[in-house]
Formats: C-alpha cells, structure tokens, sequence
C-alpha cells in the first residue's frame, strides 16, 4: 500500500492482485478504482494467460485464480505512481498525462518473471524483486532475483532468492 499526502486528507493505494486494479481509499470511507489493468493489459486476461485454464469468475466480478495484477505500488521522487505489472511481467510507471512507461520487462535477452515488489530511493533508483512464479504454467527464466533501475539503466543486485517484500531504513543506508 502507498499513503499519498495530499492536502488535509491524503488517500492510500493499495493493489488488488486477484483483481487486477489498484483501489484507492479514502479516510471517509470512499473506496475506487484508481487504476484498471495493472498487472495485464490484455483485453481479454483469460486468452493472454497460458496457465488460465481453471478461470473461474468470483463473487465481486474481478477475482481470477492466478496472481497477474499489479503487487507493489511506490511513487518516485518527482510524484509517479510505481508499481509491478505480474501479468505482463514489468515495472510501470504512471506519467502525469495518463500513459504508462515500462521501466523494465527485460534482463539481458530474458523477460522478468512476475515483478513483485518495490521501494524507490530519493535519487530515484526504482529496487524491485522478481521472484521465481509459482503459478502452474508460468515462463520463469530467471532466477529469484533483486534489481534496481533508473533512466533505462537495470542493475541486477542479487539472484537466485526467493525475495518478498522491500523498504528502506530512515536514512537509506540499509536496504531490507
């Protein structure tokens, strides 16, 4: 989840992974969508999935049985909505006009697994995890790995993980 300070209220973005949507929420109560087709893009997500074969709609119109949406949400330093695309296997960024730049969806020749979580810096390097897929059927090429990238330039850091969850300490000395 990320908390977006914005005048006297703020809001919080959270990722509904089974939904494919980033939620906002606001301290009234007031629960939207703020972003659709976070995690895939396809228009049709269960003809884009190879592992989709048990597709089976759930209770609120959105649940899939695979993790394709969108995970981890972060805002870099000039105000941009990060996050994880799952499904179409990237880190996304949200520009001010709406678009969507893809910040990374490569190592090397080899697709990114299932990006899954991030934690951006204050000189604007994007860390995010990519951990092996679990889901029957999934392209995994890559070992669980942990990158960082910024204006085009992916770094790996380390590999062969099964990495979850990222944050900084206080002072971004220490990367957890």
């Amino acid at each position: 989840p990320l908390w977006i300070d914005e005048g006297a209220s703020g809001y919080l973005l959270f990722s509904d992974i089974s939904a494919n949507v980033i939620y906002k929420w606001t301290p009234d109560g007031e629960l939207s969508v703020f972003i659709e087709r976070t995690g895939l893009s396809a228009a049709d997500d269960r003809a884009s999935l190879p592992h989709t074969a048990g597709y089976i709609g759930g209770f609120n119109g959105r649940f899939y049985p695979v993790s394709f949406g969108s995970n981890g949400v972060a805002r870099d330093p000039e105000g941009r909505i990060l996050w994880t695309a799952q499904g179409d296997r990237a880190v996304i960024r949200l520009e001010a006009d709406g678009t969507r730049t893809v910040l990374a969806d490569h190592y090397l020749e080899s697709r990114l697994n299932r990006p899954n979580d991030l934690v951006v810096n204050s000189n604007g390097w994007v860390y995010f995890t990519d951990p092996r897929s679990t889901n029957p059927g999934a392209a995994n090429v890559l070992p669980g790995s942990l990158y960082r990238v910024r204006g085009g330039d992916l770094q790996l850091l380390a590999d062969d993980l099964s990495p979850n969850g990222l944050t900084f300490s206080p002072d971004e000395k220490t990367l957890y």
